[in-house]
């Protein structure tokens, strides 16, 4: 699995350590207790379904706090974020809190697509590590045509928050054991 170092040698942004591990912890005590959805799958038809061949995962409903106390970590970032990828990011979408149980994942899929056009950059905030499967992958990472179904999965570390183009291919696999724990959000361009 592809380190933080490598992940940044390859265009990434990443942050180890951009939430605290007890701040973790608090974030998944909140999400525990949480009201939990099962997360739909975007259309075309600018629907949104419950699709569990493509996405099985849930969605948590934090509280107020919680979720404030993640976006304005967002947005303290996003400064670094947009000179990171050269461009002036707008609006934030989310956080969103999702929760993999063994059995879940996400197969390949862009973050930008007919519905959410104005997403540039897409970012995933790992709140724990104790878990086996449900590695967030990455394609397309390296250069040259027959790099480009190559995977590159992500070494999840609990606080870690690794950001990358919303137009970059990436899935998550499924989980085998344990539950993953993570924040999702977008930045429009």
């Amino acid at each position: 699995m592809a380190s933080a170092e490598a992940l940044t040698s390859l265009g990434l942004f990443v942050r180890p350590a951009f939430i605290d591990l007890p701040s973790c912890a608090r974030t998944q005590a909140a999400m525990e207790r949480a009201a939990w959805t099962k997360a739909t799958v975007s259309r075309d038809d600018d629907e949104s379904r419950l699709d569990e061949d493509v996405r099985k995962v849930w969605c948590v409903d934090v509280d107020k706090p919680t979720w404030k106390s993640v976006r304005t970590r967002l947005l303290e970032v996003k400064p670094e974020i947009e000179r990171h990828f050269g461009c002036a990011l707008a609006t934030c979408d989310g956080p969103d809190f999702l929760v993999y149980d063994p059995g879940a994942f996400y197969t390949p899929h862009l973050d930008n697509g007919t519905r959410y056009t104005s997403r540039a950059v897409s970012v995933v905030i790992f709140l724990n590590d104790s878990y086996r499967g449900g590695e967030l992958t990455l394609y397309g990472l390296l250069e040259g045509p027959q790099w480009e179904k190559c995977p590159m999965p992500v070494s999840p570390e609990a606080g870690l928050l690794v950001a990358f183009r919303s137009g970059t291919l990436h899935e998550v696999r499924r989980v085998v054991d344990g539950r993953r724990c993570t924040v999702v959000a977008w930045f429009a361009a």
